[in-house]
């Protein structure tokens, strides 16, 4: 956890890096946005209709 009481994905990324865990990058074809609330049914709705 950061300082700020936050935390980061790049921290994570770091921490099990070092405790040895391998990381891997998967190109993504698919990107709901979900910043605001009202996103959330709506990405939702989608992945149901993808059937994920």
């Amino acid at each position: 956890m950061h300082p700020n009481g936050e935390y980061y994905l790049t921290s994570a990324l770091s921490k099990m890096l070092k405790a040895g865990h391998k990381v891997y990058a998967v190109k993504s074809t698919l990107w709901l946005p979900i910043g605001y609330p009202e996103d959330i049914g709506k990405a939702e709705k989608k992945l149901l209709e993808f059937n994920i």
